[in-house]
């Protein structure tokens, strides 16, 4: 599975605890996804979600490293 597909799952599992947790202090319930939209971006590899490589100024490989990469999820539920 690809590492953007791993962001955007934890993107929208936070999402759905999110939005429980919005519902019930509002004391109404989430009703089904209305609209949802993703940003994603790793300021790495010019700004995509997949391994990078870094090179070092004498233009050598020294493979992956660790990067952060960042995504945002709006989810749009009905409220029932």
């Amino acid at each position: 599975m690809k590492i953007r597909t791993l962001i955007l799952m934890a993107a929208v599992e936070d999402a759905e605890e999110r939005a429980a947790v919005l519902a019930d202090v509002l004391g109404v319930g989430r009703g089904a996804v209305i609209g949802a939209s993703s940003y994603s971006f790793s300021p790495y590899d010019n700004g995509s979600c997949s391994s990078s490589y870094y090179y070092a100024e004498d233009g050598s490989t020294p493979g992956p490293t660790d990067v952060q990469v960042f995504a945002n999820v709006g989810v749009t539920y009905a409220i029932q």
